[in-house]
């Protein structure tokens, strides 16, 4: 049955996806804890997008509990970032540690995170140059500092 389960999984994530886009971050959150648990069961992450870590922590970010902040820091920081094989994918990752860092107050390490986002934004050929704005993200209530702004500190 592996073959069933990893289909099972990757239809949790992207319900996990869907939700997140429509800023139901609770829901979004159920399915993406869904998908980690049994990652973590499993020792493996097959069968999906191997992010659904990260993308609980931007759950937990953009829902405003800043109670479970330090747990939205730990799974950006046990990440293996070495399975990030694109730009797009390490961009992602930097901006989101910038974020929860600046959220908690971790000025150092949000503007190393801010700073490697910009660089990564700076690469020649890099879609996310033509994407991404400089502005700052209101979601969920709370509104982000610009990368810029972090990286300053």
């Amino acid at each position: 049955f592996p073959l069933e389960y990893s289909s099972i999984l990757l239809a949790q994530e992207k319900m996990g996806d869907y939700y997140l886009r429509l800023h139901q971050y609770e829901k979004a959150g159920q399915y993406y804890i869904i998908v980690n648990n049994y990652c973590i069961a499993q020792n493996s992450r097959s069968g999906t997008s191997t992010m659904t870590d990260l993308k609980l922590a931007e759950t937990i970010l953009n829902s405003n509990k800043d109670d479970q902040l330090e747990e939205a820091y730990q799974l950006v920081t046990n990440y293996p970032v070495n399975l990030l094989k694109f730009t797009a994918g390490k961009y992602y990752y930097a901006e989101l540690c910038a974020h929860i860092c600046d959220a908690l107050h971790k000025k150092e390490a949000a503007a190393a995170f801010a700073k490697s986002a910009l660089e990564l934004l700076k690469t020649a050929n890099s879609p996310l140059a033509k994407s991404k704005t400089g502005s700052g993200k209101k979601l969920g209530g709370r509104q982000f500092r610009t990368l810029l702004e972090i990286s300053a500190c």
